[in-house]
């Protein structure tokens, strides 16, 4: 009788355990138009619907945004203002090219606003991109792009910052994922955007 007792309560003790564990925490994430996408006519959203495939979201179910549109999450509002390929980047100096033949650069335009209530660290280094479903490196440049600087650096509560991100990719892709992940030690997705070709700029 007393060893069915024993056992009764390290069952209630187990489930008690199983119900207080916490779960993973998930980042709250929202997409937005930009005014220039909702002005959009209803045939081009047709056409949008009908050109849409399975893979909608990153493998952590983060949900992928298009160039216009903007990323919220608790921490960060990210948008993707345009997108656009190059032959070369040239300044007044230096003229940068691809790191191999037959290679562009798409050079994606951000803003980036603190939305939180203390100052935080935007690191393009928590970057990662696939041009169809292989890893690209980021490209450091050593100049500005349209008089945009690199994305990166300190952001103050409430403010905002303008930069690009380059990267040099075959010219002939496909698509290209870009996901920001704000988690050091642990995956944390806060953006993630999908990049085709005729969403380029020339």
């Amino acid at each position: 009788m007393k060893n069915k007792k024993v056992i009764f309560l390290l069952m209630l003790v187990t489930l008690l355990l199983a119900a207080c564990a916490e779960k993973p925490k998930q980042t709250n994430q929202t997409i937005t138009k930009n005014e220039e996408q909702k002005k959009q006519t209803d045939k081009e959203e047709k056409t949008d619907k009908e050109e849409k495939t399975d893979n909608e979201k990153t493998s952590n179910g983060s949900e992928y945004a298009k160039v216009g549109e903007t990323v919220t999450s608790d921490k960060w509002k990210i948008s993707l203002i345009s997108a656009k390929k190059y032959k070369s980047i040239e300044s007044e100096y230096m003229e940068t090219k691809p790191d191999k033949k037959g290679n562009i650069f798409v050079v994606l335009f951000f803003e980036v606003e603190n939305v939180s209530e203390k100052n935080n660290y935007f690191n393009s280094l928590y970057t990662k991109a696939y041009v169809d479903d292989y890893d690209v490196n980021l490209s450091l440049l050593l100049t500005d792009v349209e008089d945009y600087k690199q994305l990166s650096g300190n952001i103050d509560a409430g403010k905002k910052m303008k930069g690009y991100l380059a990267y040099s990719v075959p010219s002939d892709f496909e698509k290209l994922e870009f996901i920001y992940d704000d988690g050091v030690f642990t995956s944390n997705e806060v953006s993630a955007f999908k990049i085709t070709k005729k969403d380029l700029k020339k």
